[in-house]
């Protein structure tokens, strides 16, 4: 009995060709596991920061769009009518501006 123990002890304790296959094979299993999260982490981060970018390109449109409406000039109806009146002072006898209706 003693001397089948001692041949399951030197069988486990020694090394051969079927461990370095499996850990070969353990090795490139994490080694391709860690290079296809590698690669996802990656293709994250690219998205991430392209819409970054076009976050601040449209925050930087919609604060333009916000000044040009701010600056725009607003063409009331005081506006219009002085501006015939002009119109008219300058041009006597060629153009004649109606008066305003009484609603106004």
């Amino acid at each position: 009995m003693n001397g089948t123990a001692n041949d399951i002890q030197r069988r486990s304790a020694t090394i051969n060709t079927n461990t370095y296959v499996s850990l070969g094979l353990l090795v490139t299993l994490l080694g391709g596991f860690w290079a296809i999260l590698n690669t996802i982490y990656g293709a994250r981060s690219e998205i991430i920061n392209k819409q970054d970018k076009v976050e601040l390109k449209l925050e930087s449109l919609t604060t333009r769009m916000d000044k040009l409406d701010a600056q725009h000039e607003t063409w009331s109806f005081q506006d219009q009518f002085k501006w015939s009146v002009h119109l008219q002072r300058d041009n006597v006898g060629k153009i004649t501006v109606p008066e305003p209706e009484s609603g106004r």
